[in-house]
């Protein structure tokens, strides 16, 4: 049970990875800024389990450190999902998805011209009653025929890119979050279903800006990336304000359909979700990664639902390639 030197250093660094872990179980670690740790956690506590099996392995006393959170750690699930096998079966779900489509592909990011035509396919054959876009251009968006109800929103005043909500069913009240000093926003409608007011938001918060591909240049400027990246989050947290500024006033039922550019730990998931359902965490499946960071498949993309609706399904896409980020959907009903 003695440990090596080396296994002592090994401790160290594991100490420092559960550390950063109490911070999703609130451990009064709150005053402490690690807002570009906040993003990282989901892989942080996926390595504590490697450590937490290295230990047991070795038949080593540490893996008692980890007894607390694998047995009393209600955050599991925001990580990781088992499917489940029960069937819930409904007449009257709708269903709503949320979809980051990177302008269309406006910049060939992927090598096919024929990206707009493959999304509009795939909305066509998923059929959703209601589905928010980010980061959508209106100069290359396809027609979508089957939605007679939208709401589009440039983000900048002389721009063509911003949000768009495609609705079946009558719009009758429209909204628009402003961010300042950004490309991204928010924006709302309240669509009547049968007799019901339901409210749909579409959250598009502070892009990240981070490519996988630029990591010779991380290597290089990363007191001046970090910086930014800083940045970029504390404005997160000034964006997510006004998001809870503006839904304090709403009574209706409501839907969040967001790309938050941070992970289920943050402090803007916590803000934007509120009193909501996390879609993924009562009916997901895996890790429901919808954006890849070091190869890694991170949830940033969430699907918020009022607890007065009733749940049926939740769907990550992640066999879909049109964008850097994967499509999701639920089906619910009240």
């Amino acid at each position: 049970m003695k440990l090596s030197f080396t296994e002592y250093l090994i401790l160290s660094i594991n100490l420092i990875f559960l550390f950063f872990q109490l911070r999703t179980i609130d451990f009064s670690l709150s005053y402490f800024n690690f807002l570009f740790i906040d993003l990282l956690l989901p892989y942080i506590i996926i390595i504590n389990l490697f450590f937490f099996f290295f230990w047991i392995l070795r038949s080593k006393w540490p893996f008692l450190l980890f007894l607390p959170f694998l047995f009393f750690y209600g955050e599991w699930s925001r990580v990781y999902k088992f499917p489940e096998t029960v069937i819930r079966n409904s007449n009257e779900l709708i269903k709503v998805m949320s979809y980051n489509v990177r302008l269309f592909n406006k910049y060939d990011w992927i090598k096919d011209i024929n990206v707009p035509k493959k999304i509009l396919n795939f909305i066509s054959n998923e059929d959703p009653d209601i589905i928010s876009f980010q980061e959508y251009s209106i100069n290359d968006s396809p027609n979508f025929l089957e939605y007679p109800y939208k709401f589009v929103k440039k983000t900048k005043l002389n721009g063509s890119v911003g949000l768009a909500i495609f609705s079946k069913f009558k719009i009758i009240d429209k909204g628009y979050l402003q961010f300042d000093n950004s490309n991204n926003g928010g924006i709302f409608i309240d669509v009547i279903i049968k007799k019901d007011t339901i409210r749909v938001y579409n959250i598009h918060l502070e892009s990240l800006r981070f490519n996988v591909n630029d990591s010779g240049d991380l290597k290089n400027n990363s007191n001046n990336y970090f910086l930014k990246l800083n940045q970029v989050f504390n404005k997160q947290i000034d964006q997510s304000k006004l998001f809870q500024k503006i839904d304090r006033d709403n009574n209706y039922p409501s839907i969040v359909c967001s790309d938050l550019n941070n992970s289920q730990f943050s402090e803007v998931y916590k803000r934007i979700k509120g009193s909501k359902i996390d879609a993924f965490e009562e009916e997901g499946e895996g890790f429901g990664g919808t954006f890849d960071i070091f190869i890694f498949p991170f949830r940033i993309d969430f699907i918020f639902i009022d607890n007065r609706f009733k749940l049926y399904k939740y769907k990550t896409y992640d066999k879909i390639n049109f964008s850097d980020h994967k499509p999701i959907s639920v089906k619910l009903n009240f």
